[in-house]
C-alpha cells in the first residue's frame, strides 16, 4: 500500500514539473521581454581579469513590468550609468535598458553558455533569455602579466564636452602594465583627447584617459589593454547637448510709436535646463529696440520674463528673434503704428480666487484716450488651466468707459502672468492665483440647542466659521437646501464675506412647524458644504412628527398641558412603563387613537 501511495506522488511531482517545463515553453515561444547584444557575447576572461558584457532589453508587452535578473557566479550586474537597468527595474510598455554585467574571471570555476535570464519579479514561471545565438558563452583564459581594472566602467559625457575614465594597475600584479592605450571601435566618432598612461604604468598605480566627441552615440564599448595586460572595458554613451524650449505671447505686438509693448518669455515645464541669456536680436534698419528685460542671465524651467520694446517711428510689422545661449528660437512680429492707439488699464493687477470659483477683473479705457478700445480680450499663457468664463467688453469699449472680464478654474495654480490687450491697445497684465477653496464649519450652537421657535421674534442664530487656515474669505454663505423645511426663512446678510477665522451668523425662522429635519450651509467658493439637524419648537414643546398641518410634540410633564392625549379615553397598548418615558413615548406616537389635530404627547 505504502509502494502505490509512493507511486502515485511521483506521478503527480512528475506532472507538475512537466505543467511547469510547458508553461515555460510558452513563454519563451513569445517573449515579452527581448535581448538585443551590444557587445560580444562570447569571450574569454583572463583568470585575473575582468570584462563587460551588455544587451539592451526591451519591454514587448503592453504592460508595465518588474523585472530581475536571476544571480550567476562569476558576474555582477551593473547598475549605475545612462539608461542602465537597475536591480530590479521597472519598463513601461515598449521602453528599454541597458543590461550591463561586469565578468569577473577570477570567479569563473567552469565555462558559462547560458543566460543572462530574466524574469517577473516574484513569478519564476515568467523568465526569458538571448536566443540560442546570443546567450553568454564565456571562458577563463589564462593568467596575464598585469592586471589593469577601469573606473567608472560606464561613461557619459555631452557632446562636444569629454570625460575621463581611470586606469589602475592592481595591486595584486606581478609587473608594471606596459603602453595601455584604449582601442575606439571603427565608425565610431569617439577619440581620445589625452592620456597619461605612458609607456608604463607601476603596479598599484593609476592613469587616466580622457575621451570627446563631437556628436551623440553610444553606448560605445571601447576595451583598454597594455601590450601585457587584460583587456578592461568602458560603455561610453555621449548625449546630445540639453537646450531649454522658450515660447514668446503673444507672437504678435502692437503698440504706437514713443510708446512700448511687451513680450512674456516662458521657458516650458518639459526642458531639462534652464534657458541662459534669453536676448532679443533686432534686424538691422529697424528703429525699434529694447527698452527693459527682466529676464537676466538664467530663466528657470517652468518660469516667465518679459521683454519691453519701443520705436520712435512706425514700422512692420519687423520680425525679432527671441533666444538664449542653449535655446530654440521664438519670433514676434513687432508692428508699431502712427494712428492713436487707446491706453487701458486693468484693476486688479493681481487677482485671487478658489478652484472652481471665478475671479473678476475691470478693464477701463483711460478718459484721456483718443479712440474707443477694440476687440479687447484675455490671452491664456499654454499649459495654463485658467479659461475666460465670460467678458462684458465687447467690439468697442467706448473711451472712459469699463468693462468686466471673469475668469474660472477647476484646479490651483499660479501666480500666472495673464496678457489683455486690444486691437488698438496697449498691453497690460494681471497675475492670476488660484487657490484651494476654504472650508466651512457650523460652530454654533451645540446640536442639541439647535431649535428654532414657531412664529417667534427671536430666530436660531446659527454660527458659521471660515477655517483658520483658508486662504482666502468665504464668501456668499447661505442656506443651499431646506427641502425637508421649505417655508424656514433666514437672513444671510451678515455672511456676504468671512475672513479665514472668521465668524458669521445665519438667522433661521420659521412659522411652520416641522420635525427635525436637515439644512445644508454653503458659500459660494467654498470646499465643501456642512449640514445640520435642526429642531423646532411649538406650543412649548419639541415637534416630534408633522404631516400636512397635523402633528405631534413632546414636552417635559411639568409643562402642565390641559390636552388629552386622546379624544375619549384610551388604552395604548406598551405605555405601561412608570420608569421608562422613551418606550411610553415611542408606543403613544404610534398608535392610530392618538393622531389629532397637533397632539401633545406626554411621557
Amino acid at each position: 500500500m505504502l509502494r502505490y501511495s509512493n507511486t502515485i506522488f511521483l506521478k503527480r511531482i512528475l506532472a507538475f514539473l512537466w505543467l511547469g517545463f510547458m508553461i515555460t515553453t510558452v513563454f519563451a515561444g513569445a517573449p515579452l521581454w527581448t535581448f538585443e547584444p551590444l557587445t560580444d557575447t562570447k569571450i574569454k576572461v583572463p583568470a585575473n581579469g575582468t570584462a563587460i558584457v551588455q544587451y539592451r532589453v526591451t519591454n514587448q508587452s503592453r504592460k508595465t513590468h518588474t523585472l530581475t535578473m536571476q544571480p550567476m557566479r562569476g558576474i555582477r550586474q551593473i547598475t549605475s550609468g545612462l539608461n542602465v537597468c537597475r536591480n530590479p527595474f521597472i519598463l513601461r510598455s515598449k521602453n528599454s535598458c541597458i543590461l550591463s554585467l561586469q565578468i569577473n574571471g577570477s570567479q569563473l570555476k567552469r565555462p558559462i553558455t547560458d543566460g543572462p535570464v530574466v524574469c517577473q519579479q516574484g513569478n519564476l514561471n515568467q523568465c526569458y533569455r538571448p536566443s540560442s545565438t546570443n546567450i553568454l558563452r564565456i571562458t577563463r583564459g589564462p593568467v596575464t602579466d598585469a592586471t589593469i581594472s577601469v573606473n567608472p566602467s560606464a561613461l557619459n559625457f555631452v557632446a562636444g564636452n569629454n570625460g575621463m575614465v581611470t586606469v589602475t594597475n592592481t595591486t595584486g600584479s606581478p609587473q608594471p602594465a606596459n603602453n595601455v592605450v584604449a582601442t575606439i571601435p571603427g565608425g565610431s566618432s569617439i577619440s581620445m583627447q589625452s592620456t597619461t598612461c605612458g609607456a608604463s604604468l607601476a603596479v598599484g598605480a593609476s592613469c587616466t584617459i580622457t575621451f570627446t566627441a563631437p556628436a551623440a552615440e553610444g553606448p560605445t564599448n571601447i576595451g583598454i589593454s597594455g601590450s601585457n595586460t587584460n583587456t578592461a572595458s568602458v560603455a561610453v554613451t555621449v548625449t546630445s547637448i540639453p537646450i531649454a524650449t522658450i515660447s514668446v505671447n503673444p507672437t504678435t505686438l502692437l503698440f504706437a510709436e514713443n510708446s512700448t509693448g511687451i513680450v512674456t518669455v516662458t521657458n516650458d515645464v518639459a526642458s531639462l535646463v534652464p534657458a541662459e541669456n534669453v536676448v532679443a536680436t533686432i534686424p538691422g534698419g529697424s528703429s525699434i529696440s529694447v527698452q527693459s528685460t527682466t529676464c537676466g542671465a538664467s530663466l528657470a524651467v517652468g518660469a516667465s520674463c518679459t521683454i519691453t520694446f519701443t520705436a520712435p517711428a512706425a514700422e512692420g510689422p519687423t520680425n525679432i528673434d527671441i533666444s538664449g545661449s542653449n535655446t530654440n528660437t521664438a519670433s514676434v512680429a513687432v508692428t508699431v503704428t502712427s494712428i492713436p492707439i487707446a491706453t487701458i488699464s486693468v484693476n486688479p493687477t493681481t487677482l485671487l480666487f478658489a478652484e472652481n470659483s471665478t475671479g473678476i477683473v475691470t478693464v477701463t479705457n483711460d478718459v484721456a484716450s483718443l479712440v474707443p478700445a477694440e476687440n479687447v480680450v484675455a490671452t491664456i499663457p499654454g499649459g495654463s488651466s485658467i479659461s475666460v468664463q465670460s467678458t462684458t467688453c465687447g467690439a468697442s469699449l467706448a473711451i472712459g468707459a469699463s468693462c468686466t472680464i471673469t475668469f474660472a478654474s477647476s484646479i490651483q495654480e499660479g501666480p500666472t502672468t495673464i496678457l489683455i490687450t486690444g486691437d488698438n491697445t496697449n498691453t497690460v497684465s494681471v497675475d492670476v492665483m488660484v487657490t484651494s477653496q476654504p472650508q466651512i464649519s457650523i460652530t454654533n450652537p451645540v446640536q442639541q440647542n439647535r431649535v428654532v421657535t414657531v412664529s417667534s421674534i427671536t430666530p436660531l442664530s446659527l454660527e458659521i466659521t471660515n477655517d483658520a487656515g483658508s486662504v482666502m474669505n468665504a464668501n456668499a454663505i447661505t442656506v443651499s437646501n431646506k427641502a425637508d423645511c421649505p417655508n424656514l426663512s433666514f437672513d444671510d446678510s451678515n455672511c456676504t464675506s468671512v475672513a479665514p477665522g472668521g465668524s458669521c451668523m445665519l438667522e433661521l425662522t420659521s412659522n411652520s412647524p416641522y420635525a427635525p429635519c436637515t439644512i445644508t450651509v454653503s458659500g459660494n467658493n467654498t470646499a465643501n458644504s456642512p449640514t445640520t439637524l435642526i429642531a423646532f419648537s411649538y406650543l412649548g414643546g419639541l415637534v416630534f412628527q408633522e404631516n400636512a398641518g397635523s402633528g405631534k410634540v413632546v414636552i417635559d410633564v411639568a409643562q402642565g398641558f390641559i390636552s388629552e392625549w386622546t379624544a375619549v379615553p384610551s388604552n395604548i397598548a406598551g405605555a405601561t412603563s412608570l420608569d421608562d418615558g422613551f418606550v411610553n413615548t415611542n408606543a403613544i406616537a404610534v398608535d392610530a387613537a392618538c393622531l389629532m389635530q397637533l397632539l401633545i404627547v406626554r411621557p
